[in-house]
């Protein structure tokens, strides 16, 4: 069958930012259930530029071609699921925590992890024998190299550095840590209360 988000302004419509989040998560999701050979995405351009019309939202590019934000979900992960082969979830103790393990043809460990909960951050915390930098990239933005090493300075004024540590903060946007995760596991999964949802909406001008 089809799938998709439409962006309409209206109360069924779902925000640029979250269309793209949930179309992270098909994906990712998709790749746990072995029997699903596919995906169709409805679809690919917007039918039209009425901002409150169902049917003219759902494209992964507006009318024009301009891309949204789902585009760059879509781009970002489309190779990952196509060719890496699913290891499994790693359990956190939380179910809304998500972490799923992938291993690319080229040996390197994918790990993508995001919040199913409705508001607030989830620290995930990460130890390793083998502190190798790794690729951190939230979906449908940009990527950095990062190195392994923590200090609780916002806690604890002295705090000694942790080199076999990492910490990473996830929402609803999926997370990709690629690199050498052989040895990794998760510490700890710790809520950082932060009410996005209470934020009054701001336009620019």
């Amino acid at each position: 069958t089809e799938m998709g988000w439409p962006t309409q302004i209206d109360r069924r419509g779902t925000p640029p930012e979250v269309a793209a989040a949930y179309l992270a998560r098909m994906l990712l999701l998709a790749r746990t259930l072995p029997f699903m050979k596919g995906i169709w995405w409805y679809d690919f351009q917007d039918d039209g530029w009425r901002s409150g019309y169902n049917e003219h939202n759902f494209g992964l590019v507006r009318p024009d071609l301009t891309p949204k934000r789902a585009y760059f979900s879509l781009k970002d992960l489309a190779r990952l699921v196509a060719t890496a082969e699913y290891l499994g979830r790693v359990e956190v103790g939380d179910p809304e925590v998500w972490i799923l393990t992938f291993r690319r043809p080229d040996g390197k460990h994918v790990w993508a992890l995001w919040s199913a909960h409705e508001d607030d951050g989830w620290q995930v915390v990460l130890r390793t024998d083998r502190p190798k930098p790794v690729l951190i990239q939230q979906v449908a933005h940009g990527a950095i190299e990062r190195q392994w090493g923590t200090r609780d300075w916002a806690g604890m004024r002295g705090a000694p550095v942790n080199p076999n540590q990492l910490e990473l903060l996830v929402r609803e946007t999926p997370w990709l840590i690629t690199g050498d995760l052989g040895t990794v596991t998760v510490a700890e999964v710790r809520r950082r209360e932060f009410p996005e949802a209470t934020r009054a909406v701001q336009f620019l001008r």
